[in-house]
């Protein structure tokens, strides 16, 4: 659903006419949010909200992963090369440098820890 969407709003959007949907590294950056989200420790809720939470919490989310924020960290990851190939950007390809970090393995060993 997040790749059509991103996908649709790319063909469709004013802003973006000189873009093409990048699989690779759309897949990238939601794993990077995805891991940062699940590293962000969460506030306990009181019973008077904010209207300003959500940017409050964007603002905490940042703060506590500020690499979220480096447009050039797939280049950790990824060469060029790979990254900008065809093959990356019609489907998922493996990073060429070092893994991409893993949530699932990071809350399996978490998980069996407690």
């Amino acid at each position: 659903m997040i790749f059509k969407g991103l996908a649709a709003y790319i063909v469709n959007s004013k802003q973006t006419k000189t873009r093409a949907f990048h699989l690779t590294m759309t897949y990238f950056w939601i794993q990077i949010v995805h891991l940062g989200i699940q590293n962000t420790p969460s506030i306990p809720q009181d019973s008077e909200s904010s209207p300003n939470e959500s940017l409050n919490e964007f603002a905490r989310f940042l703060l506590v992963n500020p690499h979220v924020a480096d447009g050039n960290l797939w280049s950790d990851f990824y060469s060029k090369d790979v990254m900008m190939s065809m093959e990356a950007k019609a489907r998922m390809v493996l990073p060429d440098k070092k893994p991409l970090p893993n949530v699932v393995t990071r809350d399996a060993i978490t998980t069996s820890g407690a």
